[in-house]
């Protein structure tokens, strides 16, 4: 059987780069471009303003090329998009060029992995993904926060489809 992940990734320097409407569009986006591309199953996300985390089973197992695939792809777009409109101000400069010789970052270079390995481990942690914006003062119910897995749980509108857990 393959695994399934609890995935965190964080934005550079916890910038809060999702308070961008249009930065989180172009997230959900990517997202759905992989998942035709590159077959995953989702069980549950959030996108906060300086991080996500999702439940997530890549079809190949391989948590680490599904972070490579989402995270490079929306930071490529999010940057493209921010320069195209103009916002040089909302860019992240990297003091040190990486790879490639990137002049701006969207996401820290690591991103917490861990495996899920029982029934009550996925519900408390897709319970923590969908308390994370009350938590944060960013709402008072987890219906209220739109980029969230907790409206496709209870029969609202999601801004990607999720996976039936069982």
């Amino acid at each position: 059987m393959k695994k399934l992940h609890y995935i965190t990734a964080v934005t550079h320097n916890r910038e809060s780069i999702f308070n961008n409407e249009t930065a989180c569009e172009i997230f959900f986006d990517q997202l759905r471009e992989i998942k035709m591309l590159f077959p995953f199953k989702l069980f549950g996300y959030v996108l906060m303003p300086d991080h996500f985390n999702m439940l997530v089973r890549p079809h190949d197992g391989d948590a680490e090329k599904f972070l490579l695939r989402l995270r490079g792809l929306s930071a490529r777009k999010i940057i493209d998009k921010f320069k195209a409109d103009g916002f040089w101000n909302a860019l992240l400069p990297l003091k040190v060029f990486r790879k490639r010789k990137h002049r701006f970052a969207v996401w820290q270079p690591k991103a917490l992995v861990v495996d899920i390995f029982s029934r009550d481990f996925f519900e408390q942690k897709l319970n923590y993904i969908h308390m994370n914006p009350v938590r944060a003062g960013l709402c008072k119910h987890p219906s209220e926060w739109k980029w969230s897995s907790f409206n496709a749980y209870h029969g609202g509108e999601s801004p990607i489809e999720v996976d039936s857990p069982d």
